[in-house]
């Protein structure tokens, strides 16, 4: 047993706050600029050089949805359609112009990651790459399980299935499944040096390999989000805001015990730790 975390809160860390109207949902960064996708149907540019929103960008969705992505200078989001699935949107960064595409979006994923030059979207048949520059979808690489979420890094793609409680690693260059592992209530990803996924109770660290589990760290609260940044990992939730844990130790560090209503996104960029709050409709942004 290590020593006790931390008990901190955001105003000790010297944390501050971007205001972003219309409750602020999930993010994603280009390495300049970070995205904040919104319930009101819009996505917020924030400067992390002036710490502000610089540009709003409307989507033009038909209703609320969940979706952000970055890369090829576009943004990458959904609009709901009748039939129960996304469409995916396509945000010229310059021009502000929304294209539509329909490719069948499960509803459930967050995360639209940009890797291997595709926008990587989980649909019913399987996991389909959008080429970044025309759009064009390739065919679907099939997932052997609902996918709900996923996180992509370089050539690999590790897709949550929270309804089959499991976990796949998917080769993009070869497009198939490589790895499997089973993860009960497995609801957000991340990937740095490991594989780390949160369940209701728990951050679960797995190798990025084969998928073997290495921990299982308890996780006070309600944790629905995760980002990591090398070995400090990032926990989002509602009582507590934010637990951090430690790729090295496998044990919690530090627990920042504001509190939040509702489950949010949380992201690591620019140095520091984001962490939206639907109430107030504000973004905390905490120095690494």
């Amino acid at each position: 047993m290590g020593p006790p975390p931390k008990a901190v809160t955001l105003s000790e860390l010297g944390a501050s706050q971007v205001s972003v109207r219309g409750a602020p949902d999930w993010m994603a960064d280009d390495g300049t600029t970070l995205y904040v996708k919104t319930d009101s149907g819009s996505v917020s540019v924030i400067d992390p050089a002036k710490s502000a929103e610089v540009r709003r960008l409307q989507l033009g969705a038909a209703g609320l949805c969940q979706g952000i992505g970055v890369g090829g200078s576009a943004v990458w989001s959904c609009s709901p359609t009748p039939a129960g699935a996304d469409d995916v949107l396509r945000v010229n960064l310059k021009s502000g112009k929304v294209q539509r595409f329909q490719v069948g979006k499960r509803t459930d994923q967050a995360h639209l990651d940009v890797a291997a030059d595709r926008v990587w979207v989980i649909t019913d048949a399987g996991l389909v790459g959008l080429n970044v520059k025309t759009a064009k979808p390739d065919p679907p690489i099939a997932l052997g399980v609902p996918g709900t979420d996923l996180a992509a890094k370089d050539d690999r793609a590790y897709v949550l299935s929270r309804g089959a409680g499991a976990v796949v690693a998917v080769d993009l260059a070869a497009r198939r499944v490589v790895a499997q592992s089973a993860v009960p209530d497995a609801r957000a990803v991340t990937v740095s040096n490991e594989v780390w996924v949160v369940t209701g109770s728990e951050l679960v660290a797995l190798d990025k390999e084969r998928l073997q589990e290495t921990a299982r760290i308890p996780i006070a609260g309600e944790p629905c989000s995760v980002a990591a940044e090398g070995d400090r990992v990032f926990v989002g939730g509602t009582s507590p805001l934010l637990t951090e844990a430690s790729g090295a130790t496998h044990q919690v560090s530090r627990v920042i015990t504001d509190t939040n209503s509702q489950c949010g996104d949380v992201h690591v960029g620019f140095g520091s730790i984001w962490v939206n709050a639907n109430e107030g409709d504000v973004v905390h942004r905490v120095p690494l």
